[in-house]
């Protein structure tokens, strides 16, 4: 699977994040995800339980299902639905209106899927889910090592990674400065640092570019290890004892 780029939200359908599309379409008026996206650098994911009724392919010969929706709608509830969602019009004379005609859908019909339909769309939205949480972003240290130099120094290289598909942050999030940083630390006690600096900050880790980071250190014969911690509030933590060789 390819990475989410890290500069806008996605677009995709359930049971299925590898058909993730690189899209973005503000609304005119406004909405949640497109706050969150502009002004905090969140990604918003939404998924439609039901959106229109699944009638099963006419035989060979027979007309064949409108794409008009009403139409669509009409054939779903005489052919699938036995004529329950739609009660017909009826003549009614209303105190205040006069002679009027009462019928139509039924409510909440054309928003709720029929009940023999829940258990599938449940299994779907949770094979959706489980694939996204699968997918989101994740730290991992994927090389450490120390390299000893002599009279007591030591370089520290180490490899973060993120093995999920989405970034730690977008674009959008650095820029505005919400996204909080992937952050690593070097600690060992009686450690004293010579190159590179004691806390880094990685604004953004794709899925797609690991960073390495290296320091030179000095240390007492009596010291054996240091510690790498790596953590960010989107994508968990990670620690590593170094042995110092």
């Amino acid at each position: 699977a390819s990475a989410i780029p890290s500069g806008g939200p996605v677009r995709t359908r359930p049971g299925s994040a590898s058909t993730a599309l690189p899209t973005w379409e503000p609304t005119p008026d406004g909405a949640l995800h497109d706050w969150a996206y502009q002004h905090r650098g969140l990604i918003g994911l939404a998924t439609r339980l039901w959106s229109r009724p699944e009638i099963p392919e006419p035989a060979e010969g027979q007309p064949k299902i409108p794409e008009e929706a009403e139409a669509r709608w009409l054939l779903w509830n005489d052919q699938i639905a036995g004529g329950q969602a739609f009660v017909p019009f009826r003549a009614f004379e209303h105190p205040t209106l006069g002679a009027v005609e009462i019928g139509g859908w039924r409510p909440g019909v054309r928003l709720n899927p029929p009940a023999e339909r829940l258990a599938a769309i449940a299994d779907a939205q949770l094979g959706f889910l489980k694939e996204l949480a699968e997918r989101l972003p994740r730290l991992e240290l994927r090389r450490v090592e120390a390299r000893p130099l002599g009279d007591g120094l030591f370089e520290i290289e180490a490899v973060v990674a993120n093995p999920g598909v989405f970034p730690t942050a977008l674009a959008q999030g650095v820029r505005n400065r919400e996204a909080p940083p992937v952050v690593v630390r070097l600690e060992g006690s009686g450690v004293r640092l010579i190159a590179g600096r004691p806390v880094e900050r990685i604004d953004a880790l794709s899925a797609t570019e690991p960073v390495t980071l290296r320091w030179t250190i000095g240390a007492p014969g009596d010291v054996r290890s240091v510690e790498i911690d790596v953590s960010c509030p989107r994508a968990g933590q990670v620690r590593r004892t170094i042995p110092l060789p």
